[in-house]
C-alpha cells in the first residue's frame, strides 16, 4: 500500500535534517537566477497531492502565515535568513534545515543579498 510520502520514481527526495544543502545546490543550480531577485522567484520541484516542494529565490521577507494541514519545512541553499515563529527568531544559514511547528504564526525575514531555499510542505 502507498503513503502519501512515498517517494515516487524520478521525483526529488524529501528536504529532512539529513539532507545535504551542497548537493541540492548542484540539483537544482540551473533554476536559480543569477544576481539578486527583484521579487520572490518560485520553482516547482515536486507537486503530488500531500507533497509540495518549491525552490524559492528571494530578497524579499515572507509574510506571516500558519499551517493547520501542511507541515512546512525549509533547507537553505544560499543566503541567510531568520524564521520567526511566535515570539522566537531562529537563524538559518546554508546548510540549515527547519521545521515549523504545524499552526504557528511565521515570518521569513531575508538577511542577505538573496535566499535560495527548498520549502516542502507536506499533509499531515
Amino acid at each position: 500500500m502507498s503513503t502519501v510520502h512515498e517517494r515516487r520514481k524520478g521525483e526529488p527526495p524529501l528536504i529532512d535534517t539529513t539532507s545535504d544543502h551542497r548537493e541540492w545546490l548542484r540539483a537544482v543550480e540551473k533554476l536559480i537566477p543569477p544576481g539578486p531577485p527583484t521579487d520572490p522567484a518560485v520553482f516547482p520541484l515536486l507537486r503530488h497531492p500531500g507533497k509540495l516542494q518549491l525552490l524559492l529565490v528571494t530578497a524579499s521577507d515572507l509574510p506571516k502565515e500558519v499551517h493547520t494541514k501542511e507541515q512546512e519545512s525549509f533547507l537553505i541553499l544560499e543566503g541567510e535568513c531568520i524564521c520567526r515563529v511566535g515570539d522566537t527568531d531562529h537563524y538559518l544559514k546554508p546548510g540549515s534545515y527547519f521545521e515549523v511547528p504545524l499552526n504557528a504564526g511565521h515570518t521569513l525575514h531575508v538577511r542577505s543579498e538573496r535566499l535560495v531555499a527548498v520549502m516542502q510542505r507536506l499533509d499531515v
